[in-house]
């Protein structure tokens, strides 16, 4: 018998044992048993999903409390630097700074932001009669009593008059975490806490936290001024932080190591979980300023009765109905046959190509198409993955991430869509092609290989191409008026930040930083040489240096100490503002050379040579101090970041008249360059150049402050290729534009 009567002879067998009397209960009784595996195997995914979701919702909140309360760290951080060096702070001050960092519309939940001086028993007289002095005329530290030291609230935002001189110490957990954040020298948070509510004699819970302000680093303990600190309403904090997300869960917030601590939030008080134990629940603690928090989350009757089991319902509807359907697939069978070859005849008339690929992920085959569209033999394909082709053969990735795409699907056995390739024809020429696939999955949904199609799109992309060039060209002369429209909607919001860099640019810290400066500059040379007299190591060449060292700053504390005296008779209290700080003519090239030399023992400490190209004579009628202080931000990012691993370097301060009354100012250094993803937000506050850093992320933020709004110009990052000084590569460029003439 030949074999394709064999084959006849067997299906016919098939086909008639199908139609057999005993055979629907057999086939229906399969089907029932598949589908209660089914069913039963979407419960465990539904089950598995909910899960999941749960476990995402607890990560949610356990990330969001540690974001929040660092963000809370970081501004608490700049408070107790900012009170550093304004110490002692006047109320009203105190209010300007903490409305200059919006701290009602950018931090949900806090009660209080305030000031606590450090008050020894000794001083407390002395201390209660300078505050009244100073305008609160009934200010006295309370509760009464006799203690070694006091921690009286001195400074108060927003303003409450009946809370200053409340004394801190007094209550044994704001006292607890007030000494550790002392001691560690870091933001500390307290136990919870029962804080004073607007409404009168009410009150309710919160946590409070600490920030030490000190003098200056490294001196004596009478350095310690007191704290910034910040009092939060524990409900509305983890309200703002836990309301997103499902809401059949249950958070609660316990301050303090397990379930058994004191509450500080429920996200649903006097619900109960049901008579049954909930479905999930997790127990997470959370470690918070140097406390440690414990987030209970629990699921609620509510999560259950959410639980889509569509597809267990579906599946067992779908397992009755298979059974019936199945007689029908039988029929149906050959004519599927008939119908996928008569598809096949019309794919290979069409215009796109097919392809497939067997479980080891191996081209099987490719339809006749495929060779007239590329001019590529089935030979130089087959047997070979598409990883393996695009790597070495004919094809090649248009896009760098093509093929990390394609090979990512593959392996992953995801369908992918229009990934472009490129495809290099034996005649020399050059197709376009997007090529897509997806899995080939059996009856029992074993993974048998890919199926996909291909499509020559050449002449589609090069069109595309065409109208993105024309696209771009207007984008640019669009960015170019969004930009400047950009620059006068900013220069208007900068008014209101004026209060946020009070006192700092006025002009009189150029000739102080610059006698600073100096005077380090003579204390650390005086030193060196007192260490080399010592150790009869000090030669002529040292000493000689050393005095023209000592000559060049001692001069330059001269020249300071006589500005600064001048500035000093027109000295007022007031924000850095164009309107009320009076307008100084003076030699640009003298500022910089001022400015430079202040800067030269820190430059040379962080090996950076500073170099110098501006011409005399260049006279301007400005704000010295603020364009001082510009380019004291600009040098000293360069020191802290440009020259890693203890790299030298160059830095080049280049200044250019202009013929539109502008004179342009490009501070430059041939370090490593930016990080390409702070490049677009490098102006905006809180950004650091490294990760690891510990600045404040505030020196560039404030610096264009200070350009657009005191000197009413422009700073930009500046992509030119050279500085104006020859031979220096761009690491960072920076260009300040500015008026000669500020009127």
């Amino acid at each position: 018998m030949r074999r394709d009567e064999a084959f006849t002879e067997v299906f016919g067998q098939l086909t008639r044992a199908l139609t057999s009397r005993w055979a629907p209960p057999v086939v229906t009784g399969i089907v029932l048993a598949a589908t209660a595996w089914a069913a039963y195997g979407a419960f465990q995914r539904s089950h598995a999903a909910e899960r999941a979701d749960f476990d995402r919702h607890a990560e949610h909140v356990r990330a969001s409390i540690e974001r929040e309360m660092l963000a809370h760290e970081v501004v608490l951080r700049g408070a107790a630097s900012f009170l550093a060096r304004a110490w002692p702070i006047a109320q009203a001050d105190w209010v300007r700074y903490v409305a200059a960092l919006d701290i009602s519309g950018r931090y949900a939940g806090i009660r209080a932001f305030g000031v606590s001086a450090h008050v020894p028993e000794s001083g407390r007289a002395a201390h209660e009669d300078a505050m009244r002095q100073a305008g609160t005329t009934l200010y006295a530290i309370r509760p009464q009593g006799v203690r070694d030291v006091y921690l009286p609230v001195v400074a108060l935002a927003p303003p409450d008059l009946s809370l200053l001189g409340f004394d801190q110490m007094g209550d044994p957990a704001r006292r607890a975490a007030a000494e550790s954040a002392r001691l560690q020298e870091s933001p500390r948070i307290s136990r919870r806490v029962m804080l004073a509510d607007e409404a009168p004699g009410a009150t309710t819970v919160g946590v409070i936290m600490f920030a030490p302000v000190v003098a200056a680093a490294g001196t004596a303990e009478s350095a310690f001024r007191g704290h910034a600190f910040a009092a939060f309403r524990a409900g509305d904090l983890l309200a703002s932080l836990v309301s997103q997300g499902e809401p059949g869960i249950r958070v609660r917030v316990h301050d303090g190591a397990g379930r058994a601590a004191d509450l500080l939030y429920d996200s649903h008080p006097g619900e109960e979980s049901g008579a049954k134990p909930p479905l999930f629940a997790a127990e997470i603690d959370v470690q918070v300023s140097g406390n440690t928090w414990t987030l209970v989350l629990e699921t609620l009757p509510a999560f259950e009765a959410a639980m889509d089991l569509g597809e267990v319902s579906s599946l067992a509807l779908g397992g009755i109905l298979v059974a019936e359907l199945l007689w029908i697939a039988l029929v149906m069978a050959r004519r599927r046959e008939e119908s996928s070859r008569r598809f096949l005849d019309f794919a290979e008339q069409g215009s796109d190509w097919f392809w497939e690929q067997d479980a080891q992920g191996k081209l099987t085959w490719l339809s006749r198409r495929h060779a007239a569209a590329t001019g590529i033999l089935d030979s130089a394909m087959l047997g070979k993955r598409w990883t393996e082709v695009i790597a070495a053969g004919p094809y090649g990735a248009r896009l760098p991430s093509a093929s990390e795409s394609l090979a990512s699907a593959i392996a992953a056995r995801e369908a992918f869509r229009a990934i472009a390739l490129t495809v290099r024809r034996p005649d020399g020429g050059e197709a376009a092609v997007r090529l897509s696939g997806r899995p080939n999955l059996d009856g029992s949904g074993a993974f048998q290989g890919y199926r996909g199609i291909g499509a020559d799109v050449t002449d589609e992309v090069e069109a595309a191409a065409a109208l993105l060039r024309a696209k771009t060209a207007a984008e640019d002369a669009l960015a170019d008026l969004k930009r400047t429209q950009g620059e006068l909607v900013e220069a208007a919001k900068l008014a209101s930040l004026s209060h946020l860099v009070a006192g700092v640019a006025h002009e009189i810290n150029t000739p102080i930083g610059n006698a600073i400066a100096a005077a380090s500059t003579l204390e650390d040379v005086t030193a060196h040489i007192k260490k080399g007299f010592e150790a009869e190591t000090l030669t002529h060449e040292e000493l000689a240096d050393a005095i023209r060292t000592l000559r060049a700053s001692a001069g330059l504390t001269l020249r300071s100490a006589e500005r600064a005296a001048a500035l000093v008779a027109g000295f007022k209290r007031v924000a850095v503002d164009a309107a009320e700080d009076p307008l100084v003519e003076f030699d640009l090239r003298s500022l910089l050379e001022e400015t430079l030399a202040a800067l030269d023992h820190r430059l040379r400490a962080a090996r950076v040579r500073a170099v110098l190209a501006c011409e005399g004579g260049i006279a301007m009628v400005s704000h010295p101090g603020a364009l001082a202080q510009v380019l004291t931000a600009l040098a000293v990012n360069a020191a802290a970041h440009a020259f890693p691993d203890g790299r030298s370097g160059t830095l080049s301060v280049a200044a250019t008249p202009r013929d539109d009354g502008m004179v342009r100012i490009v501070v430059a250094d041939d370090g490593v360059g930016l990080p390409a993803d702070v490049v677009s937000r490098l102006f905006e506050p809180f950004v650091r150049l490294k990760r690891s850093g510990s600045g404040s992320g505030l020196g560039l933020h404030i610096a264009r402050n200070v350009v657009v709004g005191v000197l009413r110009g422009r700073i930009a990052l500046d992509r030119g290729e050279e500085h104006e000084t020859p031979g220096v590569k761009s690491g960072a460029r920076f260009a300040i534009d500015i008026p000669l003439i500020l009127s």
